[in-house]
């Protein structure tokens, strides 16, 4: 009955009313149809990336297999799974050993092979240490793979330390954009000299993939050989400093009515002084010796110096003697004696980090139009110097000055476009959105239209016979009520459809 209907109402539409029926439902159709894709299309996330091509395919088999949706990228070396299915994926390709690691421990000691020659065992030795090591580099944060090459020399029994030397080369890759520390690099130059017989720090060099040098050359002139970690050590204990000052001035000023900037000198070097004292006044004689001469008998020189006269003897240390002579016309004496001087020995040796000098620079706000006294500025002086430990001997200064501050600019004020709480694509998307809606609600109001237009062809034969009526109430031809249900009924006889789809639009308006 329905068909019939729709049937009979497309008979009587004109050739425009068709066109403009089956256009808006071709709108409507691809709008809703354009809706539906992009609402239920996946969405791809990146499951992993610059793969090779055997392990890109070997996944991309297990992926199809377990019926998950897969999109390559990047020439096949990048491959995308839906989020929904982004961890599923993960652990089922790691159970599988995938993506496969290129690199080999010692396992490959694990089964023994007989046979080897002693230069095959080293060359499989120093595979399998590049490979642990290859492994420890690639689990730290933001390094996806590396590749270790060792250089160890051949010892000999007479070889010097230099030709003992190792040298060892990194070269790192990173996740994306992310850049590495020093610090990161540092740990890794000394976890490869510690795992590593005979490499010294300075013979570890570390690249990334673009080519670029993470580490610092070193030479044999190089006194300071850890100097960023000096700088970062100063400009922390700077830092601190300012920290300690500021919060005294902010709590007792008020914020943003002060500036400080302290500048730390400090001494890293490591000596040791030795210091050794003797004391002359305790001296302590342990031998003496006297030696007697007759001149009457052997008439010889003389020895030991005018008669009377002491030889002059320094004093001050234990080999050192004092000579008393003496003699006569007829005989000579000489007496020897040694002394022990005591000494105090002590050592001394400074290590770790010493502040040199300290100078500290204080900008006050000017508080209104009238200055501070300078009264005010030596206690704001006085107090800043005690809490930060300035020592005039150490030749330590300080300097506090007011000047106005200059207020900061404002920023600029955006475009109303600007401060939406929502992105643009966010906007775009919503636009789209409402007009897809706002086309399919046109088009079903304008096939809505045509039907209630095309409607009244309908009751063509009914106005006939409104018509009919009026023309026998003018002619004053009354009829009966038998009359009436007799015309109804033959016109429902001649023309069923007519009256029913009136009879429908008229409960249509009605309503």
């Amino acid at each position: 009955m329905l068909s019939k209907q729709v049937r009979e109402i497309w008979r009587q539409f004109g050739v425009s009313q068709r066109m403009s029926v089956i256009m808006s439902l071709i709108v409507a159709v691809t709008a809703l149809g354009a809706l539906l894709y992009w609402g239920t299309r996946p969405d791809f996330r990146v499951l992993y990336s610059n793969l090779t091509l055997t392990d890109s395919a070997q996944m991309r088999e297990k992926l199809e297999e377990a019926k998950i949706p897969v999109k390559l990228g990047q020439s096949g070396m990048t491959i995308s799974v839906p989020a929904s299915k982004l961890y599923t994926a993960r652990l089922m390709l790691a159970s599988e050993g995938l993506p496969g690691d290129s690199s080999t421990g010692f396992e490959l000691f694990e089964q023994p092979k007989f046979g080897l020659t002693d230069f095959a065992q080293k060359v499989n030795y120093q595979r399998a240490l590049q490979g642990e090591l290859e492994r420890t580099v690639a689990a730290m944060q933001g390094i996806r793979a590396a590749r270790v090459m060792l250089v160890l020399p051949k010892e000999h029994l007479f070889s010097s330390e230099e030709e003992r030397r190792a040298q060892a080369s990194v070269m790192l890759t990173l996740n994306g954009s992310t850049a590495i520390s020093d610090a990161q690099v540092q740990s890794i130059v000394h976890l490869l000299a510690s795992s590593v017989q005979n490499l010294d720090p300075t013979q570890v060099t570390v690249t990334d993939q673009s080519g670029h040098l993470l580490t610092r050359s070193h030479s044999a002139d190089n006194v300071m050989e850890h100097g960023n970690e000096q700088l970062d050590v100063q400009e922390r204990t700077e830092q601190r400093l300012v920290a300690k000052a500021q919060d005294i001035l902010d709590r007792a000023l008020g914020m943003g009515n002060s500036i400080v900037r302290v500048n730390v000198d400090l001494d890293f070097s490591d000596t040791e002084q030795r210091n050794e004292m003797f004391d002359a006044e305790n001296r302590v004689a342990t031998s003496e010796r006297i030696i007697s001469e007759d001149k009457s008998a052997g008439g010889g020189d003389r020895a030991g110096g005018r008669a009377g006269i002491v030889a002059n003897v320094s004093v001050g240390n234990p080999t050192d003697m004092k000579l008393d002579s003496s003699s006569n016309k007829d005989s000579s004496e000489e007496i020897y004696t040694e002394y022990v001087v005591p000494s105090n020995v002590s050592m001394v040796r400074q290590k770790g980090i010493r502040v040199e000098q300290l100078s500290v620079a204080v900008c006050l706000a000017q508080n209104g139009d009238t200055p501070r006294t300078e009264a005010e500025i030596n206690a704001i002086s006085e107090l800043v110097s005690n809490a930060l430990g300035v020592n005039p001997s150490r030749s330590d200064t300080i300097h506090v000055t007011e000047m106005p501050f200059v207020a900061p600019p404002q920023p600029e004020k955006l475009e109303w476009w600007e401060r939406l709480p929502v992105s643009y694509d966010t906007v775009f998307k919503g636009m789209g959105g409402l007009v897809a809606l706002c086309i399919v609600f046109g088009a079903s109001r304008k096939v809505k239209r045509a039907l209630l237009v095309s409607t009244p062809s309908l009751d063509t034969p009914i106005n006939e016979a409104r018509q009919e009526e009026q023309e026998r109430i003018i002619k004053e031809e009354p009829q009966d009520m038998e009359t009436y249900i007799e015309t109804v009924d033959q016109l429902a006889r001649n023309h069923p459809q007519t009256v029913a789809a009136w009879i429908t639009n008229a409960a249509e308006w009605n309503g």
